[in-house]
């Protein structure tokens, strides 16, 4: 497994949807994929929640604009905590 990925899924004191999180915005920014990164992301992030019984990632289409602009700005400045914020808040629907 990757190293960064290993890293992620098994840190000590993180929740599943903090670990959730954290490994979807790593996975949108790795660009490990020629195409579809964003999906795949979601994919997994959503893997994490629903076998954890912690919800689903789902943006809210209001929400897209300011999503985009937290991300492009996670892509900048590589702070992901205003956007795992963000996401926490705003993204994350209970089962």
């Amino acid at each position: 497994m990757h190293t960064a990925i290993n890293s992620i899924l098994t840190a000590q004191g993180s929740t599943d949807t903090d670990k959730a999180i954290t490994l979807l915005l790593y996975l949108m920014r790795a660009q490990l994929f020629l195409d579809g990164n964003k999906r795949v992301a979601t994919f997994a992030c959503n893997k994490i929640l629903v076998s954890t019984g912690h919800g689903i990632f789902s943006l809210p289409p209001e929400l897209k604009e300011e999503f985009a602009t937290k991300l492009v700005k996670y892509y900048e400045d590589d702070q992901m905590d205003p956007l795992k914020s963000f996401i926490a808040e705003n993204c994350i629907t209970g089962l």
